[in-house]
């Protein structure tokens, strides 16, 4: 199985889902996760169906070198929250304490370099949620919900874009953050 590029037209449309668990889909999930696993420079941590050109609504993680990918079919987010600790302190200047969750919760922002197998070399940073409740069918059709933190979160929402034809490059522009070029092993910025 062969990871498309940009800007192949099945990456700019949203996946239709998958109207049952069946082989045809459980061999697709084993042959999405033998190209996720081969995936050495860099390592894949995420692969969409419509990055090996199925538009379906699929998709697997891999947060670390380590684990076994995981499947998401049909995958829907519910909502999405910042680790933002309780302030307790101030209570007795509420306007205080609003700016002080706002200050937090910019913290809490995950600012993560972001690349992508299907737009080779190319890496941006992108602001996203830290966590994201997400319910899915399992590979075995059994609906299940949860919420995920920190990168797997990250992970999520950026294959969960590929799914709505959305590349992590229009997030980096959107947001008014730089684009690097990998070149001869390091990153150099660029401008569209």
């Amino acid at each position: 199985m062969k990871i498309i590029h940009t800007p192949a037209g099945v990456l700019h449309q949203t996946a239709l889902p998958v109207e049952k668990v069946d082989k045809k889909v459980k061999e697709l999930l084993i042959e999405m996760a033998k190209t996720l696993n081969r995936q050495k420079d860099p390592e894949g941590v995420g692969l969409a169906a419509p990055q090996v050109g199925v538009s379906k609504q699929i998709f697997l993680i891999k947060p670390r070198a380590d684990s076994t990918p995981q499947a998401f079919i049909n995958p829907k987010i519910l909502g999405t929250a910042y680790n933002v600790p309780r302030n307790t302190k101030r209570k007795s200047d509420p306007k205080r304490k609003t700016l002080d969750m706002e200050r937090d919760i910019k913290k809490k922002e995950r600012v993560q370099l972001e690349g992508c197998l299907s737009i080779p070399k190319i890496w941006g940073e992108v602001k996203r949620p830290d966590k994201v409740k997400i319910k899915w069918l399992e590979e075995s059709g059994r609906e299940h919900t949860e919420w995920f933190e920190g990168f797997p979160a990250v992970v999520i929402q950026h294959e969960m874009d590929h799914l709505h034809g959305i590349l992590f490059t229009k997030h980096v522009i959107e947001q008014k953050n730089p684009l690097y070029r990998e070149e001869n092993g390091e990153l150099v910025e660029f401008e569209i």
